[in-house]
């Protein structure tokens, strides 16, 4: 089966947390799926989104560390306290929930403490078939501009309006190249803390905004060019 979308009430586990939690989705989101509010990757802040785990289980988190100390070395579990600071990766680009991209079963979000918080389940309603997100090519080309003949067809009013949306098509997409960015920089902080899984993560994740980016600004020069295109050379 493939990815699905997320809703209210979907649920949560993470790899130190020693019980299961359910996504909270605020009662302001407007976007719905079986009347349940729909979830984007930036439904991600501790204690309004995403509840405590049950209890902590790892020496990274502090309170752990301490009281594992105070009992002579034995691991000792301590309150999850969920330590959130970046949204979900990857989500689903191609399906905006308020401005965001929307969250989809296979997104993942990481604790401070090292914990990878994944969904067990996608909050639909039970018993009818999920909505899946739909597959996407990713074979993508970036057009080239109109060439000197066709631009010497255009009065220079229309050329340097044309100039303009072109600068404008070309930063299409800068959102979803950003979140490229700093999921490289993340893949590179766990590389060098030998975590090969998550860096692997981090770099898929960082391929397909990526290539979300090069679409997003693909469809935008087109639609410019198509615009300005000369009527001698349209189909």
């Amino acid at each position: 089966m493939g990815d699905s979308y997320v809703t209210l009430g979907a649920m949560m586990t993470c790899t130190f947390g020693l019980a299961p939690s359910s996504l909270v989705v605020l009662p302001a989101r407007t976007k719905m799926l079986c009347n349940v509010p729909r979830a984007n990757i930036m439904d991600f802040a501790p204690m309004v989104n995403i509840m405590p785990f049950g209890m902590c289980n790892t020496p990274s988190n502090p309170t752990v560390a301490a009281a594992t100390a105070a009992a002579m070395g034995v691991l000792t579990p301590m309150p999850c306290i969920p330590a959130i600071s970046a949204p979900w990766m990857p989500g689903n680009p191609q399906c905006l929930i308020q401005g965001q991209p929307a969250l989809t079963r296979n997104s993942q979000c990481l604790c401070m403490w090292g914990g990878v918080i994944k969904f067990t389940t996608d909050g639909q309603m039970p018993g009818v078939p999920p909505v899946i997100t739909p597959d996407v090519s990713v074979d993508v080309s970036i057009p080239l501009p109109l060439s000197p003949v066709q631009r010497q067809q255009m009065s220079p009013s229309e050329q340097s309006q044309y100039d303009s949306e072109m600068e404008s098509a070309s930063h299409a997409g800068a959102s979803d190249s950003a979140f490229a960015a700093d999921l490289d920089r993340m893949a590179e902080t766990y590389e060098a803390n030998d975590e090969t899984a998550k860096a692997q993560k981090a770099r898929e994740a960082s391929q397909t905004y990526r290539e979300n980016a090069a679409k997003k600004q693909a469809a935008a020069i087109e639609k410019v060019n198509n615009k300005y295109c000369p009527a001698s050379d349209k189909q």
